[in-house]
């Protein structure tokens, strides 16, 4: 075959002893790499006898063109082989698979490739054969005739999902060629097209072209619709949340949280991400190479294709306002500030994951009595006290309706001296500012300054009684009991004392406190 002329005639034995009146067997065989007719002659040479030419005729079927063994993106459990186009993003960039076409023959084979859509395929109308009739020559009865059914070629699909590049190919004799094969769809679905051309081979002019048949390659693909999947459990509105807390003290929760995600799709999935509100990306690290337009830039990647099975690593820090902004945080207990963290997909898709962050401020309260709802405990009455034997001390609860420690310091805070214009238009509390004296030192405390762990327990929620059954408090309800604070009232004269004290806390709200009480000289009894 080495002469390119496509078939290879082989005698054996190619010489041999002819005995008189005797017989010898030869054996032809004939090797070829290309279709078609082929005449010729084997010629004898008997020594002493003219030459002896014994004509010979070959036809060959079939086409020296294939589709190469062994490529990985090629199935050849089916029949025609199937090129696998593998899973792809819906609307998203097109992918590209190539087939290698191999020609074991020595002549050039050209072709121009069309591809059909299956879907076009089964949207098509009209008629599928042309049947055509025609008289028998096998008798010359008229009632023999045959039916030639010939295919009708389709129209081939011109918006279909997939596309072939080159149209027009040319494969060498005994050498390969690729054609490629984009595949990109808006539809999630699986699309199934089938990749059809013509053979026709080079031939001399006065050659008759011999009929290769068709050259047909299955193409299928499938889209999907992108979704990364982040370790936070969705809540009831479906969607999914990373929570912060950032405390108006130090000392408060971490600002920063990690968290993954997870490409578990079959396709491989390009990506970006953004962020708004008060919350920056402080770290990104994934298994994968950098994104192609971030390499060699030292700023935090925010750019990703991730392939199947692959993690990113996601690192996102909450930057709450000034605690002394009023505007950005207000002097309550507790505000949100609220962000998105997107994931925006190369389709223009876009998956949201939602952050918040608590503002939070110490909030303490002040009670005399045992029951949390005491509204009355800003001003506090001692009544009468002797000035050589003081009441019984007055117990103030502290309590922290908040979970952030509580730092709180007590302070007296001296009554403003105000105008009189007249004192028939007195009130009796005003009367009562007239006449008192303002002298903090008579109202001693059991303690003046801490730190109030909240939230509290509700004080109706503490046993009192003896009788009850006694229950061992956990090392955390411990912490979390009211700060008592006794107040003694200590008379110098037998006058009215009225004192106005603050408890200050970092970082959060205040709380006032006026004790009042008269001293006497008499026995209480005799009061």
């Amino acid at each position: 075959l080495k002469n390119n002329l496509g078939l290879a005639i082989v005698c054996k034995p190619n010489n041999d002893v002819l005995p008189a009146y005797g017989e010898v067997a030869i054996t032809v065989t004939a090797y070829n790499d290309i279709c078609g007719k082929f005449e010729d002659y084997l010629v004898s040479e008997i020594e002493g006898l003219p030459p002896f030419k014994i004509p010979v005729s070959v036809s060959i079927s079939g086409s020296p063109l294939v589709v190469a063994p062994n490529q990985g993106n090629v199935s050849y459990k089916q029949d025609p082989p199937v090129l696998l186009m593998g899973n792809t993003i819906a609307n998203g960039p097109a992918t590209s698979k190539s087939v290698k076409l191999f020609n074991s023959g020595p002549k050039n084979i050209s072709l121009e490739f069309k591809i059909f859509d299956y879907d076009d395929i089964k949207k098509r109308d009209g008629d599928i054969f042309n049947i055509s009739i025609r008289q028998s020559t096998l008798t010359n009865s008229e009632d023999l005739v045959f039916l030639d059914w010939d295919a009708i070629e389709p129209e081939e699909s011109a918006t279909g999902v997939f596309s072939v590049f080159p149209k027009l190919v040319n494969v060498p004799g005994r050498k390969s060629a690729s054609v490629t094969v984009n595949f990109q769809s808006t539809e999630v679905k699986e699309s199934h097209a089938v990749l059809v051309a013509k053979p026709r081979m080079d031939s001399k002019d006065g050659e008759d072209t011999p009929n290769l048949g068709l050259l047909a390659v299955g193409v299928r693909g499938s889209t999907l619709k992108p979704r990364l999947t982040i370790d936070k459990l969705a809540h009831m509105d479906g969607k999914q949340y990373l929570a912060f807390e950032a405390w108006s003290i130090s000392g408060g929760p971490s600002p920063e949280k990690k968290f993954s995600i997870s490409n578990t799709t079959s396709a491989a999935i390009s990506f970006s991400l953004s962020m708004d509100g008060p919350f920056k990306l402080t770290y990104t690290k994934n298994s994968g190479d950098k994104h192609p337009l971030q390499k060699g830039l030292k700023q935090i990647q925010t750019m990703f294709t991730m392939v199947p099975e692959d993690t990113l690593e996601v690192g996102v820090k909450f930057t709450p306002p000034n605690p002394k902004d009023l505007d950005e945080w207000p002097d309550v207990p507790l505000v949100e500030k609220t962000g998105t963290l997107t994931v925006n997909y190369a389709n223009r898709d876009m998956q949201h994951l939602h952050l918040r962050g608590k503002l939070s401020k110490p909030k303490i309260a002040l009670s005399v009595t045992d029951d949390d709802n005491d509204k009355g405990a800003d001003e506090q009455d001692f009544g009468v006290a002797h000035v050589e034997k003081p009441n019984q001390p007055m117990r103030i609860s502290l309590c922290n309706r908040s979970h952030v420690n509580a730092r709180w310091l007590l302070n007296y805070v001296k009554f403003p001296v105000k105008k009189t214009l007249g004192h028939r238009t007195l009130s009796a509390a005003e009367q009562e500012n007239l006449e008192k004296t303002d002298d903090p030192d008579v109202f001693e405390f059991s303690v003046a300054d801490g730190i109030l762990s909240g939230p509290t327990i509700p004080l109706r929620k503490i046993p009192q009684d003896k009788h009850l059954a006694n229950k061992h408090a956990s090392e955390e309800d411990l912490n979390r009991l009211p700060q008592y604070v006794y107040v003694t009232f200590r008379p110098k004269k037998n006058i009215l004392y009225k004192s106005k004290f603050k408890f200050t806390v970092e970082g959060g709200n205040s709380c006032d406190l006026v004790l009042k009480g008269r001293g006497t000289y008499e026995e209480m009894g005799d009061v």
